[in-house]
């Protein structure tokens, strides 16, 4: 994975086969206060159009409406209602090996101040309560350091 991905998402390697992956994500999120509005079979849909090798995806749409309502409560932050509810995809490689992926909320939310990154850590850290009985990180080696705040692209924290 390119520098820029491992900056933006994070991804772990599920310990349990597909269908179990999405059962234990949903619970897990449930279970640690996430709403759970839509899940959205991205196999199917490309399937639908005659893409038949398409391998199982599917995103789990997480919702925090606390920390979304704190964050569009400002105007100027309403452009990151693109982002609610976040979009966490588990999904199967070609080799049958299952994974989660969801945004970096973390590292994202060293890009911002104030309230926006208040809730973005908090999400964070509520997203890794929500996978850490069944999912760990997929490049554990291949961290991102952070030096005195800044990332190695000179956001400061």
């Amino acid at each position: 994975m390119n520098l820029m991905r491992k900056m933006m998402f994070a991804v772990h390697r599920s310990e349990l086969d597909f269908d179990e992956t999405v059962a234990a994500l949903t619970e897990s999120a449930k279970k640690h206060g996430w709403e759970i509005p839509m899940i959205y079979d991205l196999q199917e849909g490309y399937q639908e159009v005659g893409y038949e090798d398409m391998t199982k995806v599917k995103i789990i749409y997480f919702c925090d409406p606390h920390g979304g309502y704190k964050i569009l409560q400002d105007d100027e932050n309403k452009p990151m209602s693109v982002m609610t509810p976040m979009g966490v995809s588990v999904y199967e490689t070609n080799a049958g090996q299952v994974y989660v992926g969801g945004m970096n909320l973390g590292r994202m939310s060293m890009m911002f101040g104030g309230t926006v990154k208040e809730v973005l850590r908090e999400g964070a850290a509520n997203y890794a309560k929500t996978l850490e009985d069944f999912a760990k990180p997929a490049e554990a080696n291949d961290e991102i350091k952070v030096d005195r705040g800044r990332c190695c692209l000179g956001c400061i924290s």
